[in-house]
């Protein structure tokens, strides 16, 4: 009776105390919290002067980048070594400086200090940095100055320096100024004409660019009559005694047949002076439209694009194409065709007067998925230049819930590189399942993140870019991980995880070539004909081409005869594939291209880009809608609710982002193109008169930089039987570098000979592979030598030049 007693008294307690602790456990929830419009920008601009100009409009970081990864302008400096800044404090209070002085070749501080006292004007503050310590004339400096604000906050801001004969760059810039105002003014563009070089190679009837062989027409605005209604900003590129590569950015406007226009225009310009006149070595300009919704074409059925050279315009939409999204001037819109509105889902631009801060593009918005509700899932990266994010760099994802009409992040990505970088190293798939599972790749890494869940999850690593495919129409993803020898390709299903393979047989192997629809390529070749280059790559010469569905089913296959695939390219519903042949010796040379082709029909190829010529405009360009979607009147413009559900959305992925080598040019407008190899970055730098970094910062090349004679005047030489000169070259260049190690250590190392240098130089080997001699000859001149590869398995190296010589060790 006892244990009945008990049993009862134990069950009225735990109903008792469900009671009780049901009354006092609360839900969890989340608030919404809604707001109306993003935060203006409040960080500070800083400029650099030199004489009497303010250059290099500089915006703020608040994660500490390393110096190294950002060039965006630079200060030559005289022999004082006094650099001046000019704050606009915009809506914070600045209280002190504390500043570093780094050499970006290896990111050592040589001087840091504090300033404690800032000159004050009504518009402005301002001050000074005297660098004591002695810098190397025509070497790159970067100087990292921390706006330490009134709250304590630290806000970092980037240049480059360098210590040069500068007396010449005011003369320079006024020069500039000079050309820019006789091109503006259509009455006066006749004094231009000493100074450019028309040849008829560049168009006369396209606005969007023009450059020094263009004719007197084209270089003062044909018929367009422009009014400027921005400030000019100049941004200094490059440096020299004689030289300078500058830049100006401003906002014109002018009367068209459409109506009043808007234009962004960028002139590049590099000028040489002499005691006698300036000389002008190279002129650009580029000329973009502002994106307005009121230049709509109602009879042509058409968004106005008007004078651009980004003609691609990429367009998402839902099955119906009731939705349809596009991207235009760093901002993301979504037309509702059934309402006729048009909403603005995000933007990173301003008022249209806020030129400055328009001006400032190192971002970008990528629309990933569109459903059947109007939904919409997109991403922004780079600088985030507004908002609660404003100063970091980073990739956010965020919803459209279109039934509500508001935005919400989903997951914020901080990284600490700047914009150029990333969007280098982000790859161009994304995309999210029915789960909400956010699939993405950067930086070789292949990555998903369970929305609901609120986890990431590294899917592959070590995947280069050509080794990974994705189908948003087939929903799957496929990848090759860099050292498995192509013996099979990994498909993951996106919507449930689910992975098979393509295995290869004994003895051959399988390389992935692209996907078309909802198809993946991939080809077949023998693994006793793949060529192993002396620098380490592969050739792998295809013999069967196959297309197949995500379960495997061939659907049509390609068998080259007598040649072998080695690429392909998918536009549309044809794919282009490369091919060699061999010749007597076995080696294999490129031959004609051939051409497969689909019955795949892309749904957005319905939406495409055209182009009238106008008297006044000349060539505009124009976004059309398919003939199914009429529109009667102009769209009505929608704002939209932006939402944060409160808690932490960051997610921190990546350790390193420039581990994988790529090059950059830096030329009139800045970082304008990337490469993932140095003799192609070489060559447009060549054209585009600049200069060529790598992923670390470190300069690889630089045009007109080259003495007439060079030697390396710090080789230990070294002997070695043939078979080791590779490896005796390697030893050589690597104790040039202040490296010791042995001929045995480096044989014993795993990799391409350019992987075994990068071990011992933190990533700062450059393979030159297919670089023009007289290009090399830039890296003996300043003092690094270089290994060159002839037949046999042999190498020399090259550690000195004349104006006829090449001279190498043998």
């Amino acid at each position: 009776m006892k244990h009945v007693y008990r049993g009862v008294t134990c069950f009225l307690i735990f109903v008792l105390s469900i009671y009780i602790f049901g009354k006092n456990i609360k839900e969890k929830e989340y608030k919404i919290e809604t707001i109306t419009e993003v935060a203006e920008s409040s960080f500070p601009i800083m400029y650099a002067k030199s004489g009497e100009h303010l250059v290099n409009a500089m915006r703020g970081y608040t994660g500490n980048l390393e110096a190294s990864y950002i060039k965006e302008g630079m200060i030559p400096l005289d022999d004082t070594q006094v650099c001046e800044f000019i704050i606009d404090e915009n809506k914070k209070n600045i209280k002190k400086v504390n500043y570093e002085v780094i050499d970006v070749q290896n990111n050592d501080v040589v001087e840091e200090g504090v300033v404690r006292k800032l000159d004050i004007s009504d518009e402005h503050k301002s001050f000074q940095i005297l660098i004591e310590e002695e810098l190397e004339k025509d070497k790159e400096y970067a100087i990292k100055n921390a706006l330490v604000t009134s709250e304590g906050t630290k806000i970092y801001y980037y240049t480059r320096v360098k210590k040069a004969d500068t007396e010449h760059m005011s003369e320079i810039i006024d020069f500039a100024y000079g050309f820019h105002n006789n091109t503006i003014d259509k009455s006066k563009s006749d004094k231009v004409v000493p100074y450019i070089e028309p040849n008829g190679t560049m168009s006369s009837s396209d606005l969007s660019y023009v450059n020094i062989n263009s004719n007197l027409d084209m270089i003062s605005f044909g018929s367009l009559e422009p009014t400027i209604v921005s400030d000019i900003y100049i941004n200094i590129r490059e440096a020299s005694s004689e030289t300078g590569m500058i830049e100006f950015v401003y906002y014109i406007q002018s009367d068209t047949d459409s109506g009043k226009e808007t234009y962004k225009v960028r002139e590049g310009y590099r000028i040489r002076w002499t005691a006698t006149r300036m000389y002008l070595l190279h002129y650009d300009r580029t000329m973009e439209s502002v994106f307005d919704l009121d230049l709509f074409s109602i009879s042509a059925n058409e968004f106005k694009l008007g004078i651009t050279r980004d003609t691609n315009v990429k367009v998402s939409t839902n099955e119906d194409n009731s939705r349809i999204c596009f991207v235009r001037d760093g901002t993301l819109w979504c037309y509702d065709v059934n309402k006729n509105e048009i909403i603005k889902l995000y933007s990173f631009r301003l008022d249209e007067s806020e030129y400055l801060h328009n001006m400032y593009d190192e971002n970008d918005v990528k629309v990933i998925n569109v459903d059947d509700n109007g939904n919409v899932f997109f991403m922004v990266y780079g600088y985030m230049s507004q908002g609660d994010y404003e100063g970091r760099t980073a990739i956010i994802l965020y919803k459209y819930y279109a039934e509500q009409n508001r935005t919400e992040e989903m997951v914020n990505i901080p990284l600490e590189v700047p914009y150029d970088i990333i969007k280098e190293q982000l790859n161009d798939f994304a995309y999210v399942n029915e789960n909400e599972v956010f699939f993405f790749s950067i930086a070789e890494s292949i990555y998903s993140y369970s929305i609901p869940n609120a986890t990431m999850t590294t899917i592959a690593s070590n995947v280069s870019t050509d080794d990974m495919v994705m189908s948003k129409e087939g929903k799957y993803i496929a990848w090759q991980a860099s050292g498995s020898g192509y013996s099979d390709i990994t498909i993951m299903k996106l919507n449930n995880y689910k992975e098979s393979t393509i295995t290869a047989d004994e003895g051959r192997c399988v390389k992935i070539l692209g996907v078309i629809g909802k198809n993946i390529i991939y080809g077949y070749a023998d693994k006793a004909n793949i060529s192993t280059k002396i620098d380490g790559t592969s050739i792998i010469p295809i013999n069967r081409v196959e297309i197949a569905d995500v379960n495997g089913e061939v659907v049509k296959e390609y068998i080259p005869e007598g040649c072998y695939v080695t690429g392909a390219l998918v536009e549309g519903n044809k794919i282009t594939l490369d091919r060699v042949t061999t010749d007597s010796s076995g080696k294999y040379i490129e031959t004609d291209e051939d051409c497969i082709f689909s019955n795949h029909v892309d749904k957005t190829s319905e939406f495409g880009t055209t182009s009238r010529v106008t008297e006044k405009t000349m060539t505009d360009w124009y976004l059309n809608l398919p003939e199914a979607i009429t529109i009667a009147e102009r769209p009505k413009e929608v704002n939209v609710k932006r939402t944060v559900i409160k808690g932490d959305t960051t997610v921190r992925v990546f350790d390193s982002m420039t581990e994988a080598k790529y090059y950059y040019v830096f030329a009139f407008h800045g970082l304008e193109q990337g490469f993932d190899n140095a003799a192609d970055a070489i060559e447009e730098a060549n054209v585009r008169m600049g200069i060529v970094l790598d992923n670390k910062g470190h300069i690889i090349w630089e045009r007109g930089k080259t003495t007439s004679t060079g030697k390396v005047t710090t080789l230990s030489k070294e002997t070695s039987s043939a078979e080791d000169s590779v490896y005796s070259c390697i030893k050589m260049m690597l104790q040039c570098s202040g490296e010791g190690t042995t001929i045995d250590k480096l044989k014993s190392e795993g990799g391409s000979y350019v992987d075994i240098m990068n071990k011992y130089l933190q990533g700062a080997a450059v393979d030159y592979s297919k670089t023009p001699m007289s290009e090399l000859v830039y890296t003996v001149s300043k003092n690094r030598p270089v290994m060159a590869l002839m037949s046999g398995n042999k190498a020399v190296l090259i550690t000195a030049y004349d104006s006829t010589t090449i001279t190498y060790y043998d």
